[in-house]
């Protein structure tokens, strides 16, 4: 099993600070997106990993080096173990136009070989135990299929989603029937929307292969038709991610909600943090 990371993207909606900062390496407290994507893998016990980037992207490469004066200077301190290096192979693949995640998925495709691979955007960061990643593993071991990530988004507008088309469920197991994107208020398949974590067989990247060749160069080349494709032979099913453990740092507003729930649930400061927002809110009043 391999693991696959989209991190090659301009990252527009943070601009300016995106114009030098890769939005993979904006934080959650004192830990920055990319960390979140690495740790789920490596709970899952996927020990090679490649990450799509750009040009722009250079800090991500130099975020997994080695760094020998930082280590050197903080040998022997607490902060040492902050400094250690990942226990996994991570590889670097640079995606030359943003042409889409189809596109970014065949610019991956000699690392990802006849291996499964889980897909993952950064940018959807699930904190869980055991960890959704190895959740997927799990599902795709019982089942032989690819495997969709689902929140259930009822009573919320998911006009602007990729929204599946549930055919029956098995405990906690969903049979996919397909994916529509961004579906017309009111013709939504369900309340169920695929976030940034697919389990996939290698059969997505031939059809993607093949689409590619049909594709006419103009716009962005998706992976959607693909997905659809393996759902029509009934090769595709789904399980439910839970709310509570999901954290959106796709915009500003939903970053800045998952930064404050992640300090207040999970930093070494959060019981001050808690406090001092208690007060802080009660002056605002």
């Amino acid at each position: 099993m391999r693991g696959v990371i989209l991190c090659a993207g301009y990252g527009s909606r943070f601009f300016p600070i995106t114009k030098t900062i890769p939005k993979e390496m904006l934080p959650l407290y004192n830990l920055p997106s990319i960390h979140f994507a690495i740790q789920e893998f490596m709970d899952a016990g996927i020990k090679e990993i490649v990450i799509v980037t750009s040009r722009r992207k250079k800090s991500l490469d130099d975020y997994f080096d080695i760094e020998f004066e930082l280590e050197t200077f903080f040998k022997d301190t607490d902060k040492s173990r902050l400094l250690k290096p990942y226990d996994v192979k991570i590889a670097f693949v640079r995606q030359k136009q943003m042409k889409g995640v189809g596109d970014a998925l065949l610019e991956a495709g000699n690392f990802i070989g006849e291996n499964e691979f889980i897909l993952l955007y950064p940018d959807d960061i699930v904190i869980s135990n055991p960890s959704l990643s190895k959740r997927l593993v799990e599902v795709y071991r019982k089942t032989g299929k690819n495997v969709l990530s689902l929140l259930d988004k009822t009573g919320e507008d998911v006009s602007r989603f990729g929204v599946a088309r549930i055919t029956k469920r098995n405990g906690e197991i969903f049979e996919v029937g397909g994916i529509v994107e961004k579906p017309n208020k009111g013709s939504e398949p369900s309340s169920y929307i695929t976030i940034g974590r697919y389990l996939f067989t290698p059969e997505v990247l031939h059809l993607l292969k093949k689409e590619w060749h049909m594709f006419g160069r103009e716009g962005e080349f998706y992976h959607i038709s693909s997905i659809n494709r393996l759902c029509a032979d009934g090769k595709v099913v789904g399980i439910e991610v839970n709310k509570s453990e999901f954290f959106d740092t796709g915009t500003p507003n939903e970053y800045v909600k998952s930064f404050i729930r992640y300090a207040l649930e999970f930093s070494e400061d959060r019981l001050e943090i808690r406090n001092w927002l208690k007060e802080y809110i009660e002056k605002l009043s």
